[in-house]
């Protein structure tokens, strides 16, 4: 896989964990999915209703296009347009948060694309997967995904689905701040086309870490059994039961998982503190 996760602590790192070396370049619009997809309230309210879209191929190569043809008013109260496979991670998954939740979002607007211009997405699509919800109101919205990231835009002007008539996106020109917006969606662009290598940070490691214990909850194992996954058996055999720190250290990173399972997601993927959402640290 190109931009696999680089370990500095392999020791440790092996097996099970590495089931999670997908998380190492999530972006906060991910962050908040893999918490959120974790919350079982929501997960059983998702697993009754994803079915809803209805999926078509796209006159985009290797695209799909999803019709929301009503409303998903439950959806909209965990901040998604609808619901999305709860057993997808990010970025595979189709996450459409609604526009008032994801400050990252970009506005996009799509004019003709005469036959001489270059077909500037072409370079987009060959490096990342791109599908379209179009909404009941016959609104577009992209999702940008690449091997660690994703990214959603809002389209207006002509439609990105006229097969016979070949359209160009650019960043919608109308309201203030043109400047600092076109900045933000190149950093963004960026971020969705690496594809690594990553390094763990403290941070990163601290939400993936979080993520396997309440995996391992949610299996009906115990934090000790989270521990071995993390730490490895040889550690935590010889000090689950004389340090009180590593005990700790592991309850903290499940209290940060229920955390933000529970509500901090919204606040992660809105720009919040993280440290705010964070219980334990190495």
């Amino acid at each position: 896989m190109n931009g696999q996760a680089t370990h500095d602590d392999t020791d440790w790192l092996t097996g099970y964990a590495q089931k999670y070396d997908y998380t190492i370049g999530l972006r906060r619009r991910d962050w908040a999915w893999e918490f959120l997809r974790r919350n079982e309230a929501f997960s059983k309210e998702a697993y009754a209703n994803y079915h809803i879209v209805q999926r078509s191929m796209s006159c985009i190569a290797n695209s799909i296009v999803l019709h929301l043809y009503e409303r998903c008013p439950l959806a909209e109260i965990w901040g998604l347009k609808y619901y999305p496979n709860p057993d997808e991670p990010a970025p595979r998954a189709d996450v459409y948060w609604l526009s008032g939740w994801d400050p990252a979002f970009v506005s996009m607007f799509v004019t003709s694309r005469k036959a001489e211009e270059k077909d500037e997405m072409k370079a987009v699509i060959d490096g990342c997967q791109i599908d379209v919800l179009r909404d009941p109101h016959g609104t577009e919205h992209l999702l940008t995904r690449g091997e660690f990231s994703s990214a959603q835009s809002i389209c207006t002007g002509k439609s990105l689905l006229h097969a016979k008539e070949p359209v160009k996106v650019i960043l919608d020109p109308r309201g203030p701040g043109r400047m600092q917006r076109a900045l933000d969606a190149y950093k963004l662009a960026e971020d969705i086309l690496h594809r690594g290598p990553f390094k763990w940070t403290e941070r990163t490691k601290r939400f993936r870490n979080a993520l396997i214990c309440l995996d391992v909850k949610a299996a009906g194992l115990s934090l000790r059994d989270a521990a071995e996954i993390i730490y490895g058996n040889e550690r935590v055999s010889s000090d689950w039961a004389n340090q009180k720190s590593l005990r700790d250290l592991v309850r903290g990173f499940y209290r940060t998982g229920q955390r933000l399972s529970d509500h901090g997601y919204r606040g992660l993927l809105q720009g919040g503190r993280l440290d705010v959402f964070e219980v334990g640290s190495e």
